[in-house]
């Protein structure tokens, strides 16, 4: 799996890549500090990034102080008129306000965090969609083809039967 980021110690860092300078760079994610790192390929990366982690956990602790970044547990985010209309009507008929609906949306999406599996299902509908679409196209083809074969031998018996009229 592609990933775009570096993970240590529950420490996110985003990875950069300097193509003028040859040298790939980041910082730590979601912390008060600014901390960074570089290295001149990959496993030079990922070498920094830890001992970026570490040295910010040691730093942190010599200054006795909490190294993540605390969030508010406030945001404030754009949705789009129609969006919020929306989700505020779905949040009514749930019996909730609006903040409850988003949050428990917010943990939902958090809690069921597989990025493929809503693609995974939506292939395999579209997979089993196109199966059937296969079976019935095939059931089609057989049913034109007996349904010729009854008509030839129908119009050949009732050709036998006007012959045997006509003598």
């Amino acid at each position: 799996m592609k990933t775009n980021y570096l993970k240590h110690r529950n420490y996110l860092g985003s990875v950069e890549c300097d193509i003028e300078n040859r040298i790939m760079h980041g910082k730590l994610l979601f912390i008060d500090d600014i901390v960074t790192y570089e290295g001149k390929d990959i496993d030079q990366l990922v070498s920094s990034f830890k001992s970026a982690v570490e040295d910010y956990i040691a730093t942190c602790k010599e200054l006795n102080r909490e190294p993540h970044k605390t969030h508010s547990g406030s945001l404030n985010i754009r949705i789009g008129e129609q969006l919020h209309r929306d989700a505020a009507i779905l949040a009514f008929k749930k019996g909730k306000n609006l903040n409850e609906f988003i949050k428990e949306a917010i943990s939902d999406k958090i809690n069921n965090q597989d990025p493929n599996s809503i693609d995974l299902a939506v292939s395999e509908i579209v997979e089993q969609i196109y199966t059937s679409e296969k079976v019935i196209s095939s059931k089609i083809d057989v049913i034109r083809r007996e349904s010729t074969i009854f008509t030839q031998i129908g119009n050949e018996s009732l050709s036998a039967n006007r012959q045997e009229t006509i003598n």
